[in-house]
């Protein structure tokens, strides 16, 4: 059983019976319980054989295409070890793994070329008869895309058995093939019992998937330890015995991060993972080579058994170098239940005597053919029939390798151009190449032309591999550690081989030394030739790195000079170095790998076809070798020369030549003695090395830029150029123009020549034809690479043309800025679309059309019909399957209740955005979307995500001015007639409408938009609806509606902030105060009347008419639109208040019978009331006196002749009387 979650269904009918078995036994029936039988005193137990293959690279022969060789190694080879290794512990105990990176290179990439996408790929093919249970897929896998690698798949009938749990769908969040697998095994234990196990199978691969395809516009990747967790939990859950996880993963450190590649080592501590089979990082483990050392040095494993945290893990290197084993012993119960007691792992190498599966040989016919039949292509012939070969690279020069790395030079030189082109033009280029044969493998494993350059020699000489032309900028001192990393290939005097007993025996015999270290003889991977540069080797100092370019010695220099044209170069001087991928994590490269200046993009082997096409077409191609590195070897010693057996005739031409010692089928060893360097002759007698490079390859009717670099040992005395085909020794070299700042410009097509001579004398020529030159056509546009997400197209044309640009059908048209650079801004486009460029100049002249396709970088923005500000509706599409639609105003975030959780895991969530959930249907690729409507001008964002979580770019909108915008109303309550707000984007006779109630209230706007509309009161629960009405260019234009609901006046009342004077019934204004900032309305008998306070709060509010006690004043206190508080007040009955007069006094001093006139003094108008011997006397209308302070009434006395006695007292307006005070009226004189 192959599906993703299968319970174990034997298991589960088992119980089941026995659950019956239990009720049918039960004490109230009659039936006997069966005897029970003993158990087992000793359990079953099996071993369970799990087999990895990983990185085959297409490897189903020993035929190696990518070098075009023949080496050990190859899928026919490893199944031979299957089947052995199957055979051993039986068919049913095994299971049989890959881990990915099985389609890759120069055959595979011709096949699909040459062949079409429906050609099954003959490793796909041979890997069907292998009966592999479950495999994985790795990073090269991934280059060919998904579409491709998926079609693969199906074809070869492998789809069903691949699982790659952490590789998902973008648009729909599905994982993009098995998720994980349950495999039923039927194990067949010691004691010849069957029993059934099942196992958890997951899959995974590096989450950067690949850089050479566009994968990711398709699938995402997930981490992978964090993708391991979760679903060996699961099948441990629908029981699993035991979880396998096939990883295409190198072993990474002990917590990678989620976007780590290498996580097995983390894997291993998984407490549901039981064992792991690895790739990826081309080593092997467990192992004692030198280059998996730092596997061991990880916490908790077993440098005996290779145990990782007790877990077997296997990892073996690429192109079907051999197997993993891994062995879990298990023990089995009589309850069926499994546990795995110990595990071991081990390697199975394959070695040149394996034999291949005739059956998996036979599979590759007859896609194979093609493949074959094009190594036999001839790129080049040389003119004298020359042999080149590689036999002795180590010690010379070699003009194949030179061919490569001049190529490489002419790659950098096409790229930098010339002065002020961009910031390295004027920088030397430097070529780096590798040897591809290295002559350890057979005796075949060497670089041999003869007389003609194949394309099988062509992958001799620069291998496919995935071997790209990347330029990086270097400084002096970083490409001096360069080659001193190089340089330590070289073997130390009393260096012992561990590799080659012959080797060994003859420099024990001769007491002499190897030219190549122990650790490098069978491996040159790191040994690097550089063109471009002159450079001495000292192969008797101390080596400062070692083979994976680990310094060993800090103090070790091997590079004893270091030139460019003689001339020493400085440790900060910059150069450009064009190279294969520089890996970034040994001491010898530093920090260069994060020096790009151009990343991944021609094939080295494919530009050296063109190269050489285009020199032995000009006649350039010549056998000649530039010498311009040797290596100084100790004089005084012997040296053993370990070559191919067929190098023996070119052995005895050699100078340091001794002897021939010894030879095999394979190896022939010479004795060597070498000279002192200079020894072969003072005078410099080679030719320098000369580049010539154009710039621009396009029709154009500009000038091109002709890129030279001349390099010598001894120095560059003349380059120079002229037209048409000039011999070295021509006359015309006397008067010829000078190469300047290492460029020249060719006015016109033809043949051009240039001459490069150093202070010997020692001359070269090299040709160029330039044919691109149209006058009549303007030079075409480039378009940079364009996404989905881009709201621009960018590129570069000839300054003062104009740049016409058609964008999936609409066009637009901007001008060159004078930096040669354009930029037009555009809608975003959706992938899969075209764009396509030309250029016109001001003559009418129009250049060809350049196009492009825009690329998948997330799902595609959405396309929106337009919004105004008098609805809430928004409608739109969108291209793809994309799972939701989002609009952002502000700080708000608008999706339907259904994609809130996938918001909040995508790549646009961010916390301080506020989600609402809103109405939005989907019909097919339609949407429709409910948002709160918007004012006017107002931008409004929107994003569409897909399943997976992905955003798309983001479609601003502005809304449209299709009515005034919707007012904003205040808060009501259920006293007040006045309905407050505001209206803006408001044109002339702006008014605003109230429905409250069943009728309708009219009001104006004022200037600033505000209004206030009377009605005839509101009732709690009411819904108020207000639109804003006005006249637009002759058009009457009504707003989107905007209610709310009347709130019942209690739900405010407070006392906190606003106060108020008692009210009477005899009242005539209302006092009170309240926050400074408050708008104040004061509702009497249902009528609001708004009034103003001063800057302390206080308020006065006059009224109309006199209030009955018990009646209800209401003080509305708002602030920004809301209903802060409503103070409530009651009338009361008015009481006059019993106030008594303050006693007057009596003014008159000395009151005789003859005084006639009494003067009293009151402080307030009213009556005084004088008794005169029981008989009262009044007074009113006192005059102020201001002296007193008071009124002064004035009474006569009667006339009397006797003592009278007088009390005076005071009446008030209110009748109260004050207290009295009484004087005598006396006879004295």
């Amino acid at each position: 059983m192959n599906s993703s979650g299968i319970k174990k269904a034997g298991r589960f009918i088992s119980l089941l019976l026995v659950f019956t078995l239990v009720f049918m036994n039960c004490p109230h029936t009659n039936a006997q319980a069966a005897k029970k039988q003993p158990k087992d005193p000793q359990p079953h137990t099996a071993v369970f054989r799990i087999i990895s293959t990983t990185d085959l690279h297409g490897q189903v022969s020993t035929t190696h295409y990518d070098t075009a060789s023949e080496k050990p190694g190859s899928l026919a080879q490893a199944y031979t070890l299957i089947k052995e290794a199957r055979q051993e512990t039986g068919t049913r105990n095994t299971m049989t793994v890959d881990t990915g990176d099985s389609v890759y290179g120069y055959a595979a990439d011709y096949i699909l070329e040459n062949s079409g996408e429906n050609a099954l790929q003959p490793i796909y093919k041979a890997m069907s008869l292998v009966n592999y249970d479950a495999i994985a897929l790795g990073n090269h896998d991934f280059d060919y895309g998904y579409p491709y690698i998926d079609k693969q798949l199906e074809l070869s009938g492998l789809k069903k058995k691949c699982v790659v749990s952490n590789i998902i769908h973008a648009d729909t969040g599905e994982t993009a093939w098995n998720e994980s697998m349950m495999i039923s095994k039927q194990l067949k234990t010691n004691k010849n019992k069957s029993v059934n196990m099942e196992v958890g199978v997951i899959g995974v691969t590096i989450p950067s998937m690949s850089s050479y395809s566009n994968c990711k516009e398709d699938l995402i990747a997930l981490p992978i330890v964090s993708t391991v967790e979760k679903q060996a939990a699961y099948l441990k859950s629908q029981g699993a015995d035991i979880v396998v996880v096939i990883a295409h993963s190198s072993f990474g450190n002990a917590n990678p991060d989620n976007e780590s590649d290498n996580a097995v080592y983390a894997l291993t501590k998984l407490a549901n993972v039981d064992a792991v089979a690895a790739g990826h990082g081309h080593k092997n483990y467990p192992s004692a080579d030198s280059a998996s050392a730092a596997y061991y040095k990880l916490p908790n494993v077993d440098k005996e058994t290779g145990l990782m945290n007790g877990k077997p893990v296997t990892m073996i290197k690429d192109h079907g170098a051999g197997i993993g084993v891994i062995d879990l012993s298990l023990e089995i119960d009589d309850d069926g239940q499994i546990q795995v007691t110990d595990s071991a792992a081990e390697l199975r190498m394959v070695t040149k005597d394996t034999p291949s599966s005739a059956t998996i040989l036979e599979s590759q016919a007859p896609e194979i053919n093609v493949v074959e039949q094009s190594l036999e292509e001839v790129i080049a012939t040389f003119a004298n029939n020359e042999k080149i070969n590689s036999y002795f690279a180590l010690l010379e020069d070699n003009y194949a390798i030179q061919l490569a790395n001049e190529a490489k030079i002419q790659y950098g030189l096409s790229y930098t151009g010339g002065t002020g082109k961009n910031e390295y033009a004027d920088c030397p280029v430097v070529a780096t190449t590798k040897y591809t044969l290295s002559g350890s493998q057979s005796a075949e494993d060497n670089i041999s032309l003869n007389g003609m350059i194949t394309m099988k020699d062509i992958l001799n000489m620069q291998q496919d591999n995935h071997n790209n032309n990347i330029l990086y900028w270097v400084t002096g001192a970083q490409l001096r550690e360069l080659l001193e990393w190089s340089a330590s290939i070289y073997s130390t005097v009393n260096g012992t081989i561990s590799s080659d007993q012959v080797l060994q025996r003859l420099l024990d015999e001769r007491g002499a030394s190897s030219i190549a270290d122990s650790d490098w003889l069978n491996d040159w991977s790191s040994f690097a030739v550089f063109d471009g540069i002159e450079y001495t080797i000292d192969a008797t100092r101390s080596a400062r790195y070692t083979k994976a370019g680990d310094q060993k010695d800090a103090y070790a220099h091997r590079i004893v000079s270091l030139t460019y044209n003689g001339q020493p170069i400085a440790d900060d001087q910059k150069l450009i170095l064009v190279s294969h991928t520089i890996p970034s994590n040994t001491d010898a490269t530093g920090t260069i790998s994060t020096q790009k200046v151009l990343g991944k993009s021609d094939l080295a082997y494919v530009h050296l076809v063109k190269y050489i096409k285009q020199q032995q077409e000009l006649g350039n191609l010549s056998v000649e070798t530039d010498h311009n590195w040797e290596v100084l070897f100790d004089v005084n010693r012997a040296y053993v020369v370990r070559s191919s057996v067929l190098s023996q005739q070119d052995a005895a031409m050699k100078k340091w030549f001794q002897g021939l010692l010894s030879s095999d089928e394979t190896f022939a060893y010479y004795l060597a003695q070498f000279i002192e360097s200079g020894e072969m002759g003072q005078t410099d007698t080679i030719k320098p090395m000369l580049i010539v490079s154009s710039t621009f390859t396009e029709a154009t009717d500009q000038p091109i830029e002709i890129k030279v670099q001349a390099n010598d040992r001894s120095g560059i005395a003349q380059l120079k150029w002229a037209s048409g085909k000039q011999a070295a020794d021509s006359a015309v070299w006397a008067e010829a123009m000078n190469v300047t700042r290492g460029c020249f410009n060719a006015e016109e097509n033809g043949e051009y020549t240039v001459m490069a001579e150093d202070i010997y004398g020692n001359r070269v020529v090299k040709y160029i034809n330039v044919s691109n030159i149209d006058p009549n056509l303007v030079q075409a546009p480039t378009i940079n690479k364009i996404s989905n997400k881009v709201s621009s197209i960018t590129g570069t044309a000839k300054f003062g043309t104009n740049v016409h640009i058609d964008a999936n059908g609409t066009t637009y048209e901007v001008q060159v800025l004078e930096d040669g650079t354009y930029t037009c801004t555009i809608d975003r486009l959706p992938a899969g679309s075209t764009v396509t460029a030309y250029c016109t100049d001001e003559t009418g002249k129009r250049s060809n059309t350049v196009s492009t396709t825009v690329f998948k970088n997330g799902p595609d923005a959405p396309v929106v019909d337009g919004m105004a500000n008098n609805s809430e509706k928004v409608s739109g599409y969108f291209t793809g399957s994309s799972a939701a639609v989002v609009a952002i105003v502000g700080s708000n975030v608008y999706l339907s209740a259904e994609n809130k959780a996938l918001y909040e895991k995508s790549e646009l969530y961010t916390k301080s955005r506020i989600v609402n959930t809103v109405s939005c249907t989907l019909t097919r690729n339609n949407f429709e979307m409910a948002i709160p409507i918007q004012n006017a001008g107002e931008s409004v964002k929107f994003v569409t995500l897909d399943k997976s979580g992905r955003r798309s770019a983001t479609v601003s909108m502005e809304v449209a001015d299709a009515a005034p915008n919707m007012p904003v109303i205040q808060e009501v309550c259920d006293i007040e007639d006045y309905l407050y707000g505001k209206a803006t984007n408001v044109n002339e006779s702006g008014t605003v409408t109230v429905l409250a109630g069943g009728r309708s209230y009219t009001g104006e706007i004022s200037q600033d938009g505000t209004f206030a509309v009377r009605t005839n009161g509101m009732v709690s629960g009411e819904t108020v609806q207000v639109t804003a009405s006005d006249i637009k260019d002759g058009t009457a234009r009504t707003s989107a509606a905007v209610t709310t609901v009347v709130q019942p006046f209690e739900n405010y009342v407070t006392m906190a902030d606003t106060r108020v004077q008692t009210v009477y019934t005899n009242s005539t204004e209302i006092k009170g105060d309240t926050l400074p900032y408050y708008d104040v309305a004061v509702v009497v008998r249902g009528q609001s009347t708004h009034v103003t306070l001063d800057s302390l709060g206080q308020f006065v509010c006059p009224l109309t008419d006199s209030l009955q006690a018990g009646e209800k004043v209401y003080i509305v206190a708002r602030h920004e639109g809301k209903v802060a508080e409503v103070t409530v007040q009651t009338v009361s009955e008015y009481v006059p208040a019993v106030i008594t007069p303050e006693t007057p006094s009596v003014l008159t001093s000395d009151i005789t019978i003859y005084t006639q006139q009494l003067d009293v003094l009151a402080k307030e108008l009213g009556t005084v009331i004088v008794n005169i011997d029981g008989v009262d006397y009044t007074a009113q209308g006192g005059v102020y006196n201001q002296a007193y302070n008071g009124y002064i009434y004035s009474l006569q006395l009667p006339q009397t002749f006797t003592e009278q006695t007088i009390t005076v007292r005071f009446v008030n307006a209110s009748g109260v009387s004050s207290g009295s005070v009484t004087v005598m009226r006396t006879t004295n004189v």
